[in-house]
């Protein structure tokens, strides 16, 4: 028995207090169970002892296990590791915690290649305060801090990171999430020049490409979705400047929000990947990020052919950098359907869907419910397919230069409400007076009285009306 695990009738509150104070440590200091913090002494061991010590602080405050204490970096030192520090289940037993590793002022050197370096997988309700991670460039790190749920009907999560930051190689991620939720991040830096595809931030919500780890391994079922919601950034900075890795790399992950942040990668800043079933309706993502040295602000892609829907993403950049699209429609994706999104460009000029895409929303504050179409024959389904009514305006427009004349079918007259709009447009300026672009009716529908109309010049428009029933009219 602890003085944590007297009655609090025994004393009054004034003097549990004092004892608990007394008689808990509140903080361990990696130096003082050996570790030099020189920059070149091997400090793994020394640091192994005080994070067990540290784990070994759980005390019973009337009947919840907390773990209030801080593992502590001297500010200045340089921490050589060359393995992976156990943190696994730290907070887990409890209702909550207080319990911090600061970091701050420290420099934590490592060289441990192939491992994880802060291994917290199990770990909740913990803070991490500053720290600067460096991944050595010949023993390459695979992870610097990893959080995660080791088992499906655990939680992971609640953690707070401050001010930490990462530089180096990191051969999978500089921060991995397996499974876990309700994280966030405050000033993040990674910037991982790795060139064989690692990334700077990594989040697995299906257990795709699992953790690594020289502990208890997480025993979540492969390629099966878990909850792995509300992970928040807030002014973070994502680098990964060659090998066309992206930023942040996300597999079956809903709900993540970048606010007041930057991303600069070759490749996609944000790839959100769909694994099966796993991560093909995907809600809540919020972009506020600038991108540079980028192909695409964002790509979804798929490991097997099929759909992904989004529901609810708001995209914003000032001067994005991307060179071929804002959203990309990537491998293995069918369609892509956007149910609702928000985008905001400042100073963009490019193109913000890649290929075929179908979408509902607001671009630049105007309702838009918009259809991006390549060089191809095209034909329109129902409200509930290609075009639908969550914009005032129904628009499908080419992003690409036409090499043949193309026909492009309407829905059906019937199969859309009375003064419907849909504004046909060659965005990409590529038709021309032999590489046409009609507009054909769907069965014995009239368009004009006629049953095709033609655009025939570069960047020609026209505005179709239904009249619900049989026919379409041109909009003077």
């Amino acid at each position: 028995m602890t003085v944590l695990d007297v009655p609090s009738s025994t004393f009054s509150p004034k003097q549990r207090d004092a004892l608990i104070k007394a008689f808990r440590p509140v903080s361990v200091s990696v130096d003082a169970y050996g570790a030099t913090g020189d920059g070149t002494t091997d400090d793994t061991t020394a640091i192994r002892s005080a994070a067990a010590a540290f784990l070994a602080l759980s005390q019973t405050i009337d009947g919840n296990s907390i773990v209030a204490a801080t593992l502590v970096f001297r500010p200045g030192g340089v921490y050589k590791i060359t393995g992976s520090i156990n943190l696994q289940s730290l907070g887990q037993s409890g209702n909550g915690g207080a319990w911090e590793i600061d970091m701050r002022g420290a420099v934590l050197y490592c060289a441990a290649s192939g491992k994880t370096i802060f291994d917290c997988l199990g770990a909740r309700f913990g803070v991490f305060r500053g720290g600067l991670f460096i991944g050595d460039t010949s023993s390459i790190p695979a992870i610097g801090i990893q959080v995660g749920r080791l088992s499906s009907g655990q939680s992971s999560g609640e953690m707070a990171f401050e001010n930490t930051q990462f530089i180096g190689k990191w051969s999978r991620a500089a921060v991995f999430l397996l499974g876990s939720e309700i994280n966030s991040f405050n000033h993040l830096y990674a910037r991982n020049t790795d060139t064989a595809g690692g990334v700077a931030v990594q989040i697995d919500g299906c257990n795709h490409v699992g953790a690594i780890t020289d502990f208890t391994a997480s025993t979540l079922t492969a390629d099966t979705a878990v909850s792995t919601t509300q992970n928040t950034f807030l002014h973070a900075d994502l680098r990964v400047p060659s090998g066309g890795a992206p930023c942040l790399d996300a597999y079956a992950v809903t709900q993540v929000k970048f606010y007041n942040s930057f991303m600069a990668g070759t490749g996609s800043c944000i790839k959100h990947t769909a694994v099966g079933a796993a991560g093909a309706t995907i809600s809540d993502l919020w972009y506020d990020v600038h991108c540079e040295l980028n192909a695409d602000n964002i790509e979804f892609v798929r490991t097997t052919a099929g759909n992904i829907i989004i529901e609810r993403i708001h995209v914003n950049d000032i001067a994005s950098q991307a060179t071929n699209s804002i959203i990309k429609k990537g491998t293995n994706v069918t369609t892509l359907y956007i149910h609702d999104h928000e985008i905001h460009l400042a100073g963009y000029t490019g193109t913000i869907f890649s290929a075929a895409v179908i979408n509902g929303g607001s671009i630049q504050g105007h309702d838009v419910s918009y259809l991006s179409i390549g060089d191809q024959d095209w034909t329109f389904t129902t409200l509930a397919g290609n075009l639908g009514n969550l914009g005032s305006i129904n628009r499908a427009a080419t992003n690409a230069v036409f090499s043949a004349a193309r026909t492009w079918i309407l829905p059906a007259a019937s199969a859309v409400p009375a003064g419907w709009e849909l504004n046909i447009l060659d965005d990409a300026g590529g038709v021309t007076g032999v590489n046409t672009l009609t507009i054909q009716r769907a069965s014995s529908d009239k368009i004009n009285g006629a049953n095709t109309y033609v655009l025939n010049a570069a960047y020609a428009s026209v505005t179709l009306v239904s009249n619900g029933v049989s026919k379409w009219t041109v909009q003077a």
